[in-house]
């Protein structure tokens, strides 16, 4: 049972791995999600929350309800990650095997501020953050920060809802800042700012890794961020896996001195100023690149669900480099981003795609989330101003 999930391209990548096992795959979303993963041969149901009620006491009756018995239930979303630490006794007792975890190590890290302070506890760096609950707190703290800064959410789960945007807000100027602040006050959301990190998009890198009971690591896989939409704070547009043991370590130092076990993912950039490694977020579950993850090598979705169950995991020591995963769309407006500032050349652009791509949603033996996902794509491209210029000039091409 896989639970939440907006895009739920990780919540795809565990159902045909699981369902390819013979294993029956149920979804559980919220009220507002249309995942890919939905349309999938391998899922069995799809139960979304209905609206104005708790989705947590939703999903917790279905669980106790209608879930088969002795199902491992998998958070794909920080919502479900939420849903397991909260519920995990009330799971248990209806037969269900959530995904292992120290919850209350798993909710600090849900939480941006918490998940800085145990870093910096341990003397792993983090960006200078400070954190805001009204319009004047933060306009006196603004004056401390260099422009420009970032306005983030302390808990990314509250925020999405509200936003359709980036993770988090580039603030350039006070004015910016007011502007920002007056829904997310309103919202009642509390935020933090934070300094940017200098450093080109590529600068990102991630380690992921699963640590059981006795604080013993079953994997080790390192990959880098090369870009992302909207660019400094959005969605991973380009991922390369890479063995860097530098990452490694810092990650699993942090994993190590926290306590934490289960499945863990921390993701990095390296400042220019220093070299140091700054942690930027936490993750403890399965990540929108899990397929790059699982065809490189190493099959998070498949650990937990053994560990859940109790069943023996061998420990994964190599897996493939050099392996890519490439969302086009809208890694060309992430491109033409970096082009109008400077950052990237088109022959760089060119280059860089260059490594072997693995397919993110496309499966010819599951067409399903493909046709689903090729037809949001079209819908999405006929809205943007690179569609119009580009069939305008195919046009004129054709009829010529």
């Amino acid at each position: 049972m896989l639970v939440g999930g907006s895009r739920g391209y990780n919540a795809l990548s565990a159902a045909r791995a699981f369902g390819r096992r013979g294993r029956e795959v149920h979804l559980l979303v919220e009220a507002k999600d249309d995942p890919v993963a939905k349309r999938s041969r391998f899922v069995r149901s799809t139960t979304h929350a209905a609206p104005d009620i708790p989705v947590d006491d939703q999903w917790a009756d279905w669980c106790i309800r209608s879930a088969p018995r002795g199902a491992v239930v998998i958070p794909c979303a920080d919502r479900g990650l939420e849903f397991v630490a909260k519920r995990r006794a009330e799971l248990l007792a209806a037969g269900l095997h959530p995904a292992p975890a120290n919850d209350d190590i798993v909710l600090a890290l849900l939480d941006k501020e918490l998940c800085y302070e145990l870093a910096r506890r341990i003397g792993v760096a983090v960006p200078r953050t400070e954190r805001v609950t009204s319009r004047r707190q933060a306009m006196e703290a603004a004056k401390t920060f260099d422009f420009p800064f970032a306005l983030k959410p302390r808990i990314s789960h509250l925020f999405a809802p509200l936003s359709s945007g980036p993770k988090a807000v580039v603030i350039r100027s006070y004015e910016n800042l007011e502007r920002q602040l007056n829904w997310v006050v309103g919202a009642g959301l509390s935020m933090i700012l934070s300094e940017i990190i200098p450093g080109p998009e590529g600068s990102y890198c991630s380690y992921y890794t699963y640590i059981d009971n006795d604080g013993r690591p079953l994997a080790h896989f390192t990959k880098r961020k090369l870009r992302q939409y909207p660019v400094g704070f959005g969605e991973g547009t380009y991922h390369v896996t890479d063995w860097a043991p530098v990452v490694a370590e810092a990650g699993l130092q942090f994993f190590s001195a926290i306590g934490f076990r289960g499945m863990a993912n921390v993701e990095f950039k390296r400042d220019d100023r220093d070299g140091t490694l700054k942690l930027i977020e936490c993750n403890s579950r399965l990540t929108a690149a899990n397929e790059l993850v699982r065809l490189a090598g190493v099959d998070f979705a498949e650990i937990i669900y053994r560990r859940a169950l109790g069943l023996p995991v061998w420990p994964v020591s190599t897996y493939r480099e050099h392996l890519s995963l490439w969302l086009p769309m809208h890694d060309l407006l992430a491109f033409r981003q970096l082009r109008s500032s400077g950052q990237l050349t088109t022959s760089g652009w060119l280059s860089s795609l260059g490594q072997r791509q693995v397919p993110l949603v496309l499966n010819l033996s599951d067409l399903g989330p493909t046709l689903t996902k090729l037809a949001q794509l079209l819908r999405w491209g006929r809205r943007r101003p690179c569609w119009a210029t580009l069939r305008n000039r195919l046009g004129k091409v054709l009829h010529s």
